[in-house]
């Protein structure tokens, strides 16, 4: 006999735990050793100790070659304690199976955030200090811009910074859970979640790569993609009448 580690690996490529010493369920303290496709007869008592007083473990490789006479026994699994990791698979995707999260459904409505800071957003000083400013400039003949017109850009500008930076982060955040829950229910193929951090576009671009790659396994997925593609549609549309409205009422400045 010779001291051998207990060890119980567990190999993926087969579907089955290795040969090896695993607890008994049935009785404690006793380990019985498995073959590597159904348990056997054969046992050994943790109790036993070597001269030195270290644990006696019998030699794999002896033990699973048992002597003459004595054939290997099938157990049912249920009756013992295996100690291996478990092979259940994961659940089976099914067509009724849902292709929307709620993480999903909060990135396509984020941009509502951003329509919402836009237009909150009075840009008329700010347009007409830049209107002044250039007209003041073109009479003199000199070149550069006041810095000091920023200061018109008033408190909606850093509201709509602040708004876009947390829209970016929560998106992050949201995709990386929409990505593990999506396993979760059984979806093998996923569209992967780190894509979200494409600055300015990784809502876009994580909700267009997930809506083909569950259409694919279920047949549906894509309304998430089309609700962000329409508030974004909105979102550009407010700035640009923002901007509009802006120089129209810088109008009379021009015609000075």
């Amino acid at each position: 006999m010779t001291n051998t580690p207990m060890t119980g690996p567990h190999e993926p490529n087969r579907g089955q735990p290795a040969a090896g010493w695993y607890p008994d369920g049935a009785t404690p303290g006793v380990l019985r050793w498995w073959n590597g496709a159904s348990w056997t007869e054969h046992t050994h008592d943790l109790g036993q100790t070597s001269a030195g007083g270290a644990p006696v473990v019998p030699d794999y490789a002896a033990a699973s070659s048992p002597a003459a006479g004595h054939a290997a026994v099938s157990y049912p699994a249920a009756g013992y304690s295996t100690g291996y990791p478990s092979t259940a698979a994961a659940p089976a995707l099914t067509p009724a199976a849902s292709p929307y999260t709620p993480f999903a459904w909060i990135i396509a409505l984020l941009p509502v955030l951003t329509i919402i800071s836009f237009a909150s957003w009075d840009l008329s000083p700010f347009v007409a200090a830049v209107v002044q400013q250039s007209s003041v400039r073109t009479g003199t003949g000199t070149a550069g811009m006041n810095p000091a017109i920023y200061a018109d850009l008033g408190p909606g500008y850093a509201i709509s910074v602040v708004i876009g930076w947390l829209v970016v982060a929560v998106t992050v955040v949201l995709a990386y859970l929409d990505y593990r829950r999506l396993g979760r229910a059984g979806f093998a193929r996923r569209f992967y979640w780190a894509f979200s951090f494409l600055l300015g576009f990784g809502a876009i671009v994580y909700l267009i790569g997930r809506s083909v790659v569950v259409r694919s396994q279920v047949g549906r997925g894509m309304t998430v993609m089309w609700v962000y593609i329409a508030l974004w549609v909105v979102s550009f549309i407010v700035v640009i009448t923002k901007v509009v409205l802006a120089f129209a009422a810088a109008a009379p400045l021009m015609q000075r």
